[in-house]
């Protein structure tokens, strides 16, 4: 790895002293990765789509490889991701009020003065959604999902580094595309229909709702992205850099 890492930061060296800003640094990267695997990927052209698989995988690797070479354009990106995810956690932390409030109206309306809205109880199943799809990558970034810690929750940092680049890689992206490739579909039929609520008064635009599907994929992706470019960073440097602590509680 240290060999790879020193060849490729040799070859990218040029690039930084060109472009200081390492956000623009960071955007010329991912444009000329993406672009290289667009390229790559349309001369691999059939029916299948294999051709938007090759240019992604490509574009994917050129990435990370770039990620790898350049210490500063690593946490930056990981920086962005993580900040993003942050804004949106605190956002759903809001709604989840906001879902008790509107449940307990729901239910003094009814059983106190027996008047029932088919919109208030189908907004409380919208903001449940809301809070669980994107809210998913805020509690991956404070390391909240459920994980079988058995070996995982005592190894030393390198091993769950390893652990987490590799089950991200060969688990983790697979499945987000699985869910994003079918929850796209099933979000963009319900707008060519306009889809509205099957009950009387109920919400229209249910297309809004289904468009949770891919966009969690997205967020939670994101983060994945983020982890494993902070475990790559703690295999090169040795240092724990991040914007939030490993220990810190979900939405605390």
């Amino acid at each position: 790895m240290s060999g790879l890492v020193r060849a490729l930061q040799k070859g990218w060296a040029p690039v930084c002293g060109a472009i200081s800003n390492v956000y623009l640094r960071a955007i010329v990267a991912l444009a000329v990765c993406i672009a290289i695997g667009y390229a790559a990927g349309f001369s691999f052209q059939d029916r299948a789509g294999t051709h938007a698989k090759i240019h992604a995988i490509v574009a994917g690797v050129l990435a990370l490889l770039v990620f790898v070479a350049d210490t500063e354009v690593r946490r930056k990106v990981a920086n962005i991701i993580d900040r993003i995810n942050m804004v949106i956690g605190h956002i759903m932390a809001w709604t989840a009020l906001i879902l008790v409030l509107n449940v307990f109206l729901v239910v003094v309306l009814r059983y106190v003065f027996s008047i029932g809205e088919v919109w208030m109880q189908e907004s409380y199943i919208w903001m449940h959604a809301f809070i669980f799809m994107l809210g998913a990558g805020y509690t991956l970034l404070h390391n909240g999902h459920v994980r079988i810690d058995l070996i995982y929750a005592g190894a030393s940092k390198r091993y769950r580094d390893v652990v987490n680049l590799l089950g991200t890689i060969c688990f983790g992206f697979p499945v987000l595309w699985l869910i994003y490739w079918r929850g796209f579909d099933f979000f963009q039929r319900s707008y060519s229909r306009m889809e509205a609520s099957a009950e009387v008064g109920g919400l229209p635009y249910l297309f809004v709702l289904k468009a949770v599907i891919p966009a969690m994929a997205i967020l939670l992706g994101l983060q994945l992205i983020s982890l494993s470019l902070r475990a790559i960073d703690r295999m090169i440097t040795g240092e724990t850099v991040g914007l939030v602590s490993e220990d810190e509680e979900v939405m605390a």
